[in-house]
């Protein structure tokens, strides 16, 4: 075995350095961050050679005093803690002292400061393994540091970094994220001699958004807030037609610092709860102003991770700022639950709100009122007669002429249907069209409305199957003349042992045989007429495909119950079917997407 002995101090420096300085866009974060701290209203940075070559940063800030040039560069000499408890406050984006010291160990550094305008510069000159050079320059008050031949001392690290343009892509995202978490500061970017952005300052983090990523992601975006005792949330993100495969897209900042943390992660997950299919990522901007004292910030050398002393709290801060953005644009409804806290529930009813993009009035143009909810006129709740005349001004379908129900053939309950219903409403009904037995197209004001009969009543069985299970609800149980035997794998088998008493919630009445048979004696009363054996392996088969935590119990089995018990695209449906359906469509939280 060799002997143990010391490193040497460049080799520890180097070591230290890769720690904190992985490629160029690292030594970009540092710089700027320190612009940052340094109170700086406008920041350029300037790059040559995809940071290789040149990364220089200037600002206006409060500069660097002479009688501190000695220590710049030495490990671990900082400004901004003096005790460890400070560590636990820190109010500022850099604190550990090793920026300067970590970038002079693989790269030529100069640094031109001045803390006083009149006053003569300080200039530093920093060279790898070399003594540092103090000299006088000239300059107007702030700090100008240039970092040149990076990593040249230490060619394996070069001859990994990516291609140029790769680099130049991650410089590109670290000064897009600071300049978007810091909105009143001015930051312009050259590279190569071309200027390629110039934000001017601003109040308002939207006009940053909007400069950095263009107007069209800017006016797309949805908003909410939170706030409470010791943190404010705030949340730009994307509707629902603006996701990406990724997430690229999403970009979270704590008191400002740029960084990655899975509970915000996860804040967003539940925010669009069942709004997104698998692997699709929405475009969020996340901000959070936070007591010091609640997170720990020392976590990563490059200041990347970040810990919460109270992680939950985050999450479902998160989660409500986008609750609350998708309520102001009518994408969601308020549930029972939180109805407390809920908008006014007449103020998401109107079709030109419900369907947002399809129609936008004119300038002095009045909005119809008109709504798919029961409350309204033009298709009554079942009992409700309009007053005389009251639905010409309220109903956007009235350029169609609204015909008296011709019965059809197959007008079966399929879709549960009540017999009021059919007795009070049917000459009240909206002619819809079902194209192929499976799309239900009508047309609205400046569009078509079009929707997936097997995704709409789907929606429909999920929100119902998720309020029975939590209210301890249970529909009648239509018992079955011939009860149907079931042969399933052990898998599938376990899945129904897991969930036996969901399905006696949502109106089956199942038995276990031996070996993995089961036997199917009732089902929901709603769904007497579906195909039983069908049905029921359909929704073991969807409670098989995902896994699920114990905090998504009732949500899985209400999606898996909604895919099976839900009418089949090639379903005909009666006249009167279709406008229960889509009725009752438009009463859900979220009548938008199915749970997948």
């Amino acid at each position: 075995m060799p002997r143990i002995r010391l490193l040497t101090a460049s080799t520890v420096n180097k070591i230290a350095a890769g720690e904190v300085i992985e490629r160029p866009a690292s030594v970009v974060k540092e710089l700027m961050e320190n612009a940052i701290d340094a109170g700086s209203s406008k920041i350029i940075l300037e790059i040559k050679d995809a940071g290789k070559t040149l990364i220089k940063i200037i600002d206006n800030g409060c500069g660097i005093e002479k009688e501190d040039a000695p220590l710049v560069f030495e490990r671990h000499a900082t400004s901004k803690m003096d005790i460890i408890e400070d560590i636990y406050a820190i109010a500022t984006m850099g604190f550990r002292g090793e920026a300067l010291s970590s970038i002079a160990a693989v790269a030529n550094v100069e640094v031109l400061t001045c803390t006083k305008e009149g006053d003569s510069a300080a200039l530093l000159i920093k060279r790898p393994s070399e003594d540092l050079v103090v000299k006088e320059g000239a300059r107007a008050k702030g700090t100008t540091i240039s970092v040149s031949d990076l990593f040249a001392n230490i060619p394996v690290r070069r001859q990994f970094l990516s291609t140029d343009t790769a680099e130049l892509g991650r410089i590109t995202n670290v000064f897009t994220a600071l300049s978007v978490a810091h909105p009143e500061i001015s930051f312009r970017y050259i590279c190569d001699g071309k200027e390629k952005a110039n934000y001017q300052a601003t109040e308002n983090p939207l006009n940053r958004i909007r400069d950095a990523y263009g107007s069209a992601l800017a006016d797309s975006l949805l908003s909410g807030k939170y706030s409470d005792e010791i943190l404010e949330v705030t949340v730009f993100f994307s509707n629902l037609d603006l996701t990406r495969a990724n997430r690229t897209g999403q970009s979270f900042f704590v008191n400002r610092r740029l960084i990655e943390n899975k509970n915000m992660e996860r804040g967003l997950r539940i925010g669009y709860r069942d709004l997104l299919p698998g692997g699709r990522f929405p475009i969020a901007f996340v901000f959070v102003r936070i007591n010091p004292d609640e997170i720990d910030v020392n976590v990563h050398p490059a200041k990347r991770e970040i810990r919460f002393a109270d992680e939950e709290r985050i999450h479902r801060a998160v989660g409500k700022c986008i609750t609350e953005g998708f309520r102001a644009k009518s994408i969601v409804r308020p549930s029972a639950a939180d109805s407390e806290n809920a908008l006014n529930k007449e103020s998401i009813t109107s079709t030109q709100d419900t369907l947002p993009g399809l129609y936008e009035p004119k300038t002095g143009e009045q909005k119809s009122t008109f709504s798919f909810g029961a409350s309204t006129n033009a298709h009554p709740a079942p009992g409700h007669v309009p007053a005389s005349g009251s639905e010409s001004k309220a109903n956007p379908f009235q350029e169609l002429p609204v015909q008296p129900f011709v019965p059809q053939q197959s007008s079966e309950a399929k879709i549960g249907v009540g017999e009021q219903f059919k007795n009070d409403a049917r000459q009240y009904l909206i002619p819809y069209f079902q194209l192929h037995n499976t799309y239900i197209l009508c047309q609205i004001k400046n569009g078509l409305l079009m929707i997936d009969q097997h995704v709409a009543h789907e929606r429909i069985l999920y929100e119902k199957a998720l309020k029975g299970l939590s209210a301890g609800e249970r529909p009648v149980t239509q018992q079955l003349l011939f009860p149907v035997m079931l042969e399933l794998t052990a898998e599938q088998k376990l899945m129904v042992d897991t969930f036996f008493k969901a399905f006696e919630q949502t109106g089956f009445a199942l038995r276990s045989l031996s070996g993995n048979c089961v036997v199917v004696d009732g089902v929901p009363a709603a769904h007497k007429d579906q195909p039983v054996k069908q049905m029921v392996l359909e929704m073991v088969d969807e409670l098989t495909k995902n896994s699920f935590g114990p905090n998504d119990y009732d949500k899985h089995y209400a999606s898996s119950y909604a895919c099976g018990a839900a009418i089949k695209a090639g379903q005909p449906l009666s006249l009167e079917e279709i406008n229960y359906l889509v009725d009752m469509l438009f009463q859900c939280e979220n009548p938008y997407t199915c749970p997948h």
